[in-house]
């Protein structure tokens, strides 16, 4: 197996940056840091800059090794970079600052940002990507169908702060904002991007690289805009050849395609499966066909429903999940039974004209997909081989009776989940 980030700095930790400049390696490792949670120990402060070594010993003074190792999420594993980075030449005068971590249920929020002193006389200001708040997952819905969420904006106010400084810096601080990079990871690449490009022009004028790793596009009323145009010469866009993530939507980005050791797609979104060579990443031959298929199928779907559809669909997925009283990804994976009653039980009391609509909107996307499929079956191979038309014709049919069947089956097991309710609760009362 070819090493990741972490074993990068296991080997290449000793190269200090003069020998070998800050690279797309490390811009990785500092998006990947962002998904630490510094609660309680970084402040949103900028006067207040801890080193890494000092930074470490805080953080696992306050998190033990297990409690991090039982968390259920890929990101669990960025605090361990605190420790390698600490003991490595090349950042051995890291220091960090301005840890941001707003998250709001009321506003549809979760944008989170820290800014680094990579100690290359540069600052690298990183965005968290998605946490495992079920909040945060229903901004990025939003993503298709605004122009801007409150996330979003609340990125370009962290870029304006920082790069327009603060009283009394230290000088190294004051020379390192001079250049800025802007980088992260998922949706954190989104808001790197976003923010650069919506910044104040001051800002925007010290830009030197914007990093934007398997992060998700935008609206193309985003895209036109001459602000937006403008920065793309300075956005470097990497993501793993099987990318789900990072081919949502629209960004006019030239990707690099790198390998992953991981098969499937979706788990190809996690930096620590990315492959490194050296200083780089190992670049993929070419984008997978998975990928390709769930690219043409997205922007398909996406493109053939209005903004009112999509906003509708997002609240409620997100109404029915909120309804299991959970916060968290995490949580509903931890208990799968009570999070499956509760979403059952939400889903059948969603009225039945809204039940029908978001059937439709779930046929169009396997409509869009069967498309796909039938592009590359224009016409049958034989007389008895229906055409790429009629297999989209007739899984039409069974995707409208399918879902019809799904809704039916969902009514009938919370019909039965009401009934063992009752049976236990009769049970108890005898006693």
């Amino acid at each position: 197996m070819m090493p990741n980030i972490s074993d990068y700095l296991d080997w290449r930790g000793d190269i200090p940056f003069s020998t070998d400049p800050f690279n797309e390696v490390d811009n990785l490792i500092l998006a990947e840091l962002s998904y630490t949670d510094f609660e309680g120990i970084v402040s949103d402060n900028p006067e207040e800059i801890f080193t890494i070594q000092r930074l470490k010993k805080l953080y696992f003074a306050k998190h033990s090794k297990e409690e991090l190792e039982a968390r259920i999420s890929f990101i669990k594993y960025a605090p361990f970079l605190l420790e390698k980075l600490a003991e490595s030449k090349r950042f051995e005068n890291l220091r960090i600052t301005a840890y941001v971590n707003d998250i709001s249920v009321d506003q549809d929020v979760q944008m989170s940002a820290i800014t680094f002193f990579p100690g290359d006389g540069t600052t690298y200001v990183a965005y968290r990507g998605t946490d495992t708040t079920l909040v945060g997952w229903k901004e990025d819905f939003k993503f298709s169908y605004q122009t801007e969420t409150i996330g979003q904006k609340k990125a370009v106010e962290y870029l304006n702060r920082i790069g327009n400084g603060w009283p009394d810096m230290p000088l190294y601080a004051k020379t390192a904002l001079k250049k800025l990079r802007v980088g992260g990871h998922s949706k954190g690449g989104n808001f790197a991007v976003y923010a650069s490009a919506f910044a104040n022009q001051e800002v925007k004028d010290k830009i030197i690289q914007i990093y934007s790793n398997d992060g998700p596009g935008f609206v193309k009323e985003i895209t036109e805009t001459t602000d937006y145009q403008s920065i793309l010469p300075l956005v470097k866009s990497t993501i793993p050849e099987g990318s789900v993530v990072g081919l949502l939507l629209t960004n006019d980005l030239e990707h690099k395609y790198i390998e992953s050791s991981e098969k499937n797609a979706i788990a190809q979104h996690d930096p620590f499966s990315w492959q490194v060579l050296g200083n780089h990443f190992v670049k993929a031959g070419q984008q997978s066909e998975s990928s390709i298929f769930f690219d043409a199928t997205m922007q398909k779907w996406l493109g053939g429903l209005s903004n009112e559809e999509k906003r509708d669909f997002t609240n409620a997925i997100f109404d029915v999940l909120a309804a299991t009283g959970m916060t968290t990804y995490s949580e509903i994976f931890e208990n799968k039974n009570k999070a499956m009653s509760g979403i059952l039980s939400a889903i059948a009391k969603v009225p039945k004209d809204k039940q029908q609509e978001f059937s439709q909107i779930l046929r169009k996307l396997f409509v869009a997909g069967a498309q796909e499929i039938g592009k590359n079956i224009p016409k049958p191979i034989s007389k008895n081989m229906p055409s790429g038309s009629e297999i989209i014709a007739e899984g039409s049919e069974i995707l409208a009776s399918g879902t019809e069947k799904i809704k039916t089956r969902t009514e009938k097991l919370v019909n039965e989940a009401n009934k063992r309710k009752a049976k236990r609760t009769s049970a108890r009362k005898k006693k």
